[in-house]
């Protein structure tokens, strides 16, 4: 069991961080970053139960709301960055660039923490099948990171 979360919460959280990041900055989910989506997609091909779904779906609205200052908190600092185009100051640039970095660093926190505790109800079987897309998500991204690169 110690070599799966070996290999899957180093990817989570990598994935994690590069979602909040890229979401953060731009202060709109991307199409690819749906929740309901994800959530769908995983319940169907885990075969989640009835009470897991439940669970799962409880676990995700505790997160997101003790998010939501957070990410209110995001679009006010993207806001006033987006003002210093025109009138840069750079103490308060700094002091907004670490309070970001500050709610960045909780939000992937929360994020890691509810996959942890998603990934505790889940049977071994389904352990192996999550950790087999996590995988296959991981080929896609670095394809697109590949893309990018070159």
């Amino acid at each position: 069991m110690s070599y799966l979360w070996f290999r899957l919460i180093p990817g989570t959280v990598f994935m994690s961080v590069l979602l909040l990041s890229a979401g953060a900055w731009s202060m709109g989910p991307s199409p690819e970053h749906n929740v309901d989506k994800i959530l769908s997609h995983m319940s169907h091909e885990l075969e989640l139960s009835y009470g897991q779904e439940m669970k799962v779906d409880a676990l995700v609205a505790e997160s997101k709301e003790a998010g939501a200052a957070d990410i209110a908190r995001l679009g006010e600092i993207r806001e006033q960055m987006k003002v210093m185009r025109v009138d840069f100051d750079a103490g308060t640039a700094q002091r907004l660039a670490d309070e970001l970095g500050e709610i960045t660093a909780r939000m992937s926190y929360r994020m890691v923490s509810t996959h942890a505790d998603i990934y505790q109800l889940l049977s071994p079987e389904q352990r192996e099948e999550l950790t087999a897309m996590s995988e296959k998500r991981d080929q896609r991204m670095e394809k697109r990171w590949a893309r990018h690169r070159d």
